[in-house]
């Protein structure tokens, strides 16, 4: 990718910074053949994580991704030498937890893994477990046990010659983080942590209402529990909780959550719902993104959690990332000197919402309190999701909080394809464009106080290159 332009015209800024902007981490998830290793941009990411080919066996033994796949993943170092490969861990948490508990499967795994690393010339190894201690089949000695692991499997990977990298992706809710984590065990054993910011709110009987997946920031209505599940309150508890910033990753998703309204005239955020949207609980930016230049759907940009939806007369409420919300939230990761951004996750970057988007049926907005968009329809669809509106501000704000960087989760879920118009991977591009900018008046947009119109991006295409 080219380096953008415009972001040196305030180069000198960069020189007031912690860090260099080309240390930042950019981490892509990326799950086996979503999409093809040939269609995968090498120069968007730093790390490149393979999930969902690493489990456990009904032993508690550790399967390993097969080698083929793996070597086919390295070519990609041919064209970015300095990409970094690894593969993640997805246990269940009644194995997970025996694992740590049992002396004799913790030695197995971490030699299986070293072994694995060193002889296949991977570059580290990411541990996803969801979730220690909290989760109903999870133990309470889990967290004292994932503390233990990676500190052995630390200790192992330094007695080799080579400098392998160890990673873990946690949870974001503030409820979860002290009673699940040993912060301290991060802090000396893991190279960064990738805190996944979305997931907030997710349709139940218990809560059959709209509301984002991913918000930055509370809205002004949001107060007690509620006014804390964004990435802000989470981002800023870790940090409190004393992890450091130089070892936080900062998790933007590309997929996004959508509703069927109640009423296609209520759809709002927080309106009540009647259940999941007829494109499924989830789905991949292709989905929504030619909807939301649609007369029958509408696109609301939500500055306050800094994400997109669309909501239609179909009674259709799906929120989304968009290039707009993926950018903002890689500056806020930037700006709050983070180690950098994880994506999850490729597979859904411009693949099914930009479909919608466009559509005369539905109508997009951008809701500025959570600095998320969303279309909705008259067939009573919510769906909101993430553009390179909201990618940007989220990105914007790690920089801004000066993170180690930003993880995004997927890269299925972004268009690899270019299906949208906006080039390929238009949601990731806009995030890396975010934590590689040095113009420092762009940084508002990632402020919890500062509000910005829809239109300020319209030449988002000639900001991310």
């Amino acid at each position: 990718m080219r380096v953008i332009l415009c972001v040196m015209l305030c180069a000198a800024t960069l020189m007031t910074m912690s860090y260099a902007a080309d240390t930042d981490i950019i981490s892509c998830y990326f799950e086996k053949d979503r999409p093809k290793v040939a269609d995968l941009d090498p120069s968007l990411c730093t790390h490149i994580i393979l999930i969902g080919s690493c489990t456990l066996d009904d032993n508690c033994h550790i399967v390993l991704p097969p080698v083929g796949f793996i070597d086919e993943i390295k070519t990609l170092k041919t064209q970015n030498s300095k990409l970094k490969v690894l593969f993640s861990l997805t246990p269940d948490n009644k194995c997970m937890s025996e694992v740590v508990l049992n002396t004799n499967l913790t030695n197995q795994l971490v030699s299986n893994v070293t072994e694995y690393i060193v002889k296949n010339s991977v570059d580290g190894f990411d541990i996803d477990w969801e979730f220690p201690v909290w989760s109903s089949d999870a133990k309470s000695t889990d967290k004292k046990g994932f503390a233990a692991l990676v500190e052995a499997i630390r200790k192992s990977f330094d007695r080799t010659s080579e400098k392998l990298l160890l990673t873990v992706a946690v949870a974001a809710p503030y409820t979860m983080v002290k009673k699940a984590y040993d912060v301290d065990a991060f802090n000396r054993f893991v190279d960064f942590c990738s805190n996944n910011e979305y997931d907030f709110h997710v349709y139940t009987m218990l809560q059959p209402f709209v509301a984002f997946n991913a918000p930055l920031f509370r809205k002004l209505i949001e107060v007690g529990t509620v006014g804390k599940l964004n990435s802000d309150y989470s981002t800023r508890y870790w940090l409190d909780y004393g992890l450091l910033r130089n070892k936080t990753v900062f998790g933007i998703p590309t997929y996004g959550r959508g509703y069927t309204l109640v009423d296609r005239y209520m759809h709002f955020v927080y309106a009540p719902a009647s259940g999941v949207s007829k494109f499924g609980e989830t789905y991949t930016f292709t989905t929504v993104c030619n909807l939301t230049d649609s007369p029958n759907y509408t696109y609301v940009f939500d500055h306050g959690a800094r994400s997109p939806y669309i909501h239609g007369g179909d009674k259709q409420w799906l929120g989304f990332e968009d290039m707009t919300s993926m950018f903002v939230k890689a500056t806020y990761a930037k700006r709050s000197n983070l180690a950098g951004i994880m994506i999850f996750d490729l597979a859904s970057d411009d693949f099914s919402v930009c479909n919608l988007t466009d559509s005369p049926n539905y109508t997009y907005v951008f809701d500025h309190g959570a600095r998320s968009p969303y279309i909705h329809g008259g067939d009573k669809q919510w769906l909101g999701f993430e553009d390179m509106t909201s990618m940007f501000v989220k990105a914007t704000y790690a920089k801004r909080s000066n993170l180690a960087g930003i993880m995004i989760f997927d890269l299925a879920s972004d268009d690899f394809s270019g299906l949208c118009g906006k080039g390929k991977y238009p949601l990731i591009r806009a995030a890396k464009t975010a934590i590689r900018q040095t113009d420092h008046i762009i940084y508002t947009i990632a402020s919890p106080t500062e509000n910005f119109t829809k239109s300020e991006f319209n030449n988002i295409n000639e900001i991310v290159p």
